[in-house]
């Protein structure tokens, strides 16, 4: 993966990460509420994300707006980067 992210290819190519932690989706929901309170409490926004959050994020890495950028890991976590 390093490579991939210094070395955008011949197509020019770009490869940038993004690692949401939880998400506000059916999975999300099927937590227990103590594994729940204890996933919040380590974000400094006290929310989960949505999903339409992290599509928001993907799309506009996608666009024109986000041309000249390669080899970027995102995080939108609320704060949260517990590894």
């Amino acid at each position: 993966m390093p490579h991939m992210l210094a070395n955008p290819g011949p197509d020019r190519g770009r490869t940038n990460v993004v690692m949401p932690s939880t998400v506000r989706v059916s999975m999300e929901q099927s937590l227990g509420s103590e594994h729940r309170a204890d996933l919040m409490s380590r974000i400094a926004m006290p929310r989960f994300r949505g999903a339409e959050e992290v599509a928001a994020m993907v799309s506009w890495l996608c666009g024109p707006n986000f041309m000249f950028s390669t080899g970027i890991l995102f995080d939108p976590s609320g704060g949260r980067s517990i590894w």
